[in-house]
C-alpha cells in the first residue's frame, strides 16, 4: 500500500478509536450517576418505607452496575490498546519513514481478548461502588 495511503488510514483509524473512547468515558459517566440515582432512590424508599428488602435490591442493583460498569472499561481498554500501537506506529513512521514490521492497520480490536476480573477490581472502578454498598449494608445493620 502507498505510505501516504497507509499513513491516512492509520491516522483515521486512530481517530476511530480515540471517539470510540469518548462514548466508553461517556457511558460509564452514565452508569455511575445511575449508580448513585439508584441509591439514593433506594435508601429514601428503604427509610420511608421502613423495609429493608428494599436495601437489598439496592445492593443487588450497585452489583448489577459495578459489572456494567467494568465490562464497559475493558472494552474502552481494548480501544486504549489499539489507539496506542498506531500512535506507537505513526511516531516510527514520523522518525524512519516506514512503517514498523509488526504495525498492521487496520485492526480494530475484538471484544475476545477481556481482561474484566481485573478491571472490576481496579480502584477507579471500585471504589464508587463498594462505597455505596458499605453505605448501604450499614443502614441494614442500623435499622
Amino acid at each position: 500500500m502507498e505510505q501516504t495511503k497507509q499513513f491516512e488510514l492509520a491516522s483515521r483509524e486512530w481517530e476511530l478509536t480515540q471517539g470510540v473512547m469518548d462514548k466508553y468515558d461517556a457511558l460509564s459517566i452514565k452508569i455511575k450517576a445511575w449508580a448513585v440515582t439508584v441509591w439514593v432512590a433506594g435508601l429514601g424508599w428503604s427509610f420511608s418505607r421502613g423495609d429493608q428488602k428494599v436495601l437489598g435490591a439496592v445492593l443487588f442493583l450497585l452489583v448489577a452496575l459495578w459489572v456494567l460498569d467494568a465490562v464497559n472499561k475493558d472494552y474502552r481498554n481494548q480501544y486504549k490498546k489499539r489507539r496506542d500501537e498506531i500512535s506507537a506506529g505513526l511516531q516510527h513512521y514520523w522518525q524512519s519513514a516506514s512503517w514498523p514490521a509488526e504495525f498492521v492497520c487496520p485492526q480494530l480490536p475484538g471484544k475476545g481478548q477481556s481482561d474484566f476480573r481485573a478491571m472490576i477490581t481496579r480502584p477507579h472502578i471500585a471504589i464508587l461502588y463498594l462505597a455505596l454498598m458499605l453505605v448501604t449494608t450499614l443502614a441494614l445493620l442500623i435499622k
